[in-house]
């Protein structure tokens, strides 16, 4: 494994987090994340990308995104979906806080990359049906191109507080596109309670059946993550369960593809910290985890997957750098 950021990179960055990545249809591997000049989660920042096209082992300088660093603005959560020629491109300003001037963007790339549309605001899209919501968080993480051509990507929104920028009470739901990102809407919301207090950072995978698999960061102290299935991963969700298996420090997690019968799943394996970096593998659409690999035993957190050819890329803060491991697995 090795660093694809490194806070001692000469870019004048204090810490790199939030990563995201994608594998294309030509085989160029796509990362972005956040370029810190703090370590909070407000501090001024960019969004920067990286593109390899020699399976992760160089890596191109950093293309900015999002300028915030050195204009004192907070640009969050990048969330990438490789679909067909195309890889879009979804991010926050200021959480989406709009009493703070923030909002969601949409760009889109047709090489791989290398060009990027004019950022297009789709703030007023972000709002639920009678859900009153003050922050809203794309991802973070990879978003999800269905089989059936529906773009879809897990969000997070609190409810209005005195504190604009507090990130609970929190809730969940979907921003989705049925025409290839032209359009955005809402999906149903899915509220915290009871047992399930706080669900935020989610990831999506597609399901043998076509149906959507969220997987669920929240704060309950089981420190499990939970699941949620939909036919259409924008609206009739089955009420949030626990998965047993997937112990959960609290922490966002990446869940993938990797087959037509295989699943991917990667986050700190711990309940008392983030550490442990494990992938796991699902033969059953998420039912069971029954093989595991550990990628990093020390310290380790935020991670996203990408695959290309029977390579599977973990992405993952090392904080305040981010790195990269790849994995050879064999199909079955």
């Amino acid at each position: 494994m090795h660093s694809v950021w490194k806070a001692d990179d000469g870019n004048g960055y204090r810490m790199y987090r939030i990563p995201c990545i994608v594998a294309t249809r030509r085989g160029t591997l796509l990362a972005a994340c956040e370029a810190r000049m703090s370590n909070s989660d407000w501090a001024a920042m960019d969004l920067v990308l990286k593109r390899s096209v020699d399976g992760g082992a160089s890596w191109s300088e950093n293309v900015i995104l999002a300028r915030g660093a050195r204009e004192g603005v907070t640009y969050n959560n990048p969330v990438l979906i490789a679909d067909g020629e195309l890889v879009h491109l979804l991010y926050c300003r200021e959480y989406a806080c709009e009493a703070r001037g923030g909002g969601v963007f949409y760009t889109r790339s047709g090489d791989d990359g290398l060009s990027w549309s004019a950022p297009r605001e789709i703030t007023a899209r972000t709002h639920p049906a009678g859900y009153a919501r003050n922050l809203l968080a794309t991802g973070p993480g990879h978003g999800l191109a269905h089989s059936n051509g529906t773009l879809i990507a897990p969000v997070w929104m609190t409810r209005p507080t005195p504190d604009s920028r507090a990130h609970r009470p929190s809730d969940i739901s979907t921003l989705y596109s049925k025409d290839r990102g032209l359009t955005w809407q809402m999906g149903e919301v899915l509220r915290s309670a009871g047992e399930m207090p706080n669900m935020s950072e989610s990831c999506a995978a597609e399901l043998s059946d076509g149906s959507v698999l969220l997987n669920i960061r929240n704060e309950s102290p089981k420190k499990r993550r939970a699941v949620a299935v939909s036919p259409n991963g924008c609206g009739g969700w089955s009420k949030p369960a626990f998965d047993e298996t997937l112990t959960d420090p609290i922490c966002m997690a990446g869940i993938l593809r990797y087959d037509a019968r295989t699943l991917l799943f990667c986050n700190p394996d711990s309940e008392s910290g983030r550490q442990n970096l494990t992938l796991r593998f699902s033969r059953d659409d998420g039912q069971s985890w029954p093989e595991a690999l550990v990628v990093d035993p020390d310290a380790a957190a935020y991670a996203d997957l990408a695959v290309m050819g029977d390579t599977i890329y973990v992405l993952y803060e090392k904080s305040p750098d981010i790195r990269l491991a790849a994995v050879k697995k064999a199909r079955r």
